[in-house]
């Protein structure tokens, strides 16, 4: 089961990042939506694309930040 090219919109893409999320890390769905958003920004400058890009504007989510243990002289 797939999804046409020609009906991928912004929504789509991002209910499959909401979906990713808890299954996989957030670099992962991070690295994804790079992934889309190169591909689009592609398509679109090479004129490949006339609808309107589904990734424009779109944004990482965000991680959570891990605090790195401080090293001490002790």
């Amino acid at each position: 089961m797939g999804i046409d090219v020609d009906d991928v919109t912004k929504r789509v893409i991002q209910e499959y990042a909401i979906h990713l999320q808890g299954t996989v890390s957030d670099a992962t769905v991070n690295g994804r939506i790079r992934v889309f958003r190169c591909f689009w920004n592609h398509l679109c400058e090479e004129e490949l694309w006339d609808k309107p890009n589904p990734c424009h504007k779109m944004k990482l989510i965000r991680k959570e930040s891990r605090t790195k243990p401080v090293v001490t002289s002790e």
